[in-house]
């Protein structure tokens, strides 16, 4: 029987309040929507559902509010087969909170953020999780959590011999000795451009902005461009994967498919390229779904676009 793979996450969880748009409003202006609808969301949450629904076993460490959004989340990861005994419920706080706004013609977004029990998450919190942590492939972080939470998970996570997914999103700026202990980089390009300073354009501009992250000791980098695929570098391979041609819903949750199914493959034991190739489409069968937890995909969806997709190249040649 195949090993299956146990993964960390430490990160948010949020209550996602969406409405779509016929287009994103300007600077200042009201514009009217619909329709309306409530999910579950957060960076963290996400990536672990998106990791559960592949198969693996997740270690989630999550904080919530002591409030009704707070015991859906514990009913979710419950219905989702991740384990709730590392999900704080926090009195005095709020869930956190994301109002988001979708472009119904074609899938872009705009979020902004409260936090609420994400905020109290410390680093004592995951050095409590360690018994559960200890013997996992990998580490999934993100930043919608305090930056001395991150740290403190970073350090676990080498004390423990555990190797480090970092997604540094949304941007903020670290400690640059963390890099230093991070096993794979997973900015977007707006993220790689605020790091390294180069606008990214083009391929060739996140080539440049891979080369310097990893000149500031990151072991991998794999960045995601959107509609114009990965660019993916670490010491043996620098490559771009193309994006898939799908037809796009919702492009909310597809950072968090992609690094799920990037810490999933690479727990597996696939090399970095492969790994990317499989998250690539894991985030298209994502984008093509609306919402964000609800639109992550299970293995056999990933499986099915990749081996159609082969073999639309095979017929094409």
């Amino acid at each position: 029987m195949a090993k299956i793979p146990k993964i960390a996450v430490i990160g948010s969880y949020m209550t996602d309040l969406v409405t779509m748009v016929p287009r994103l409003p300007r600077r200042g202006e009201t514009i009217a929507g619909g329709p309306f609808f409530m999910g579950s969301g957060g960076k963290g949450s996400n990536q672990a559902i998106a990791l559960a629904r592949l198969g693996a076993e997740v270690v989630a460490v999550v904080s919530v509010g002591a409030d009704d959004f707070g015991k859906a989340a514990l009913e979710l990861f419950k219905n989702e087969g991740i384990g709730t005994g590392r999900v704080l419920v926090r009195d005095g706080y709020h869930t956190g909170m994301a109002l988001i706004v979708v472009d119904s013609t074609n899938g872009d977004n705009q979020i902004a953020i409260a936090p609420g029990a994400n905020e109290a998450m410390t680093g004592a919190d995951v050095e409590a999780a360690e018994a559960d942590i200890a013997g996992s492939d990998c580490m999934l972080l993100q930043l919608e959590i305090p930056a001395p939470a991150v740290k403190a998970a970073i350090d676990l996570a080498g004390r423990l011999g555990i190797r480090v997914i970092l997604n540094p999103a949304p941007y903020r700026e670290l400690d640059r000795g963390l890099y230093r202990k991070v096993g794979i980089l997973t900015p977007n390009e707006h993220e790689a451009g605020l790091i390294t300073g180069i606008g990214i354009e083009s391929v060739k501009d996140a080539r440049m902005a891979a080369e310097k992250i990893m000149s500031m000791g990151c072991r991998a980098v794999v960045i995601t461009l959107g509609g114009n695929g990965v660019l993916v570098m670490d010491e043996r391979t620098s490559c771009h994967l193309p994006p898939h041609g799908v037809k796009v819903t919702d492009t909310t949750g597809a950072g968090d498919s992609f690094n799920g199914a990037l810490a999933y493959s690479i727990a597996k034991g696939m090399s970095l390229k492969d790994a990317a190739a499989f998250a690539n489409a894991a985030a298209a069968v994502s984008v093509t779904r609306r919402g964000t937890a609800a639109a992550m995909p299970r293995l056999d969806e990933v499986e099915a676009l990749m081996a159609a997709q082969a073999a639309s190249c095979r017929e094409s040649r």
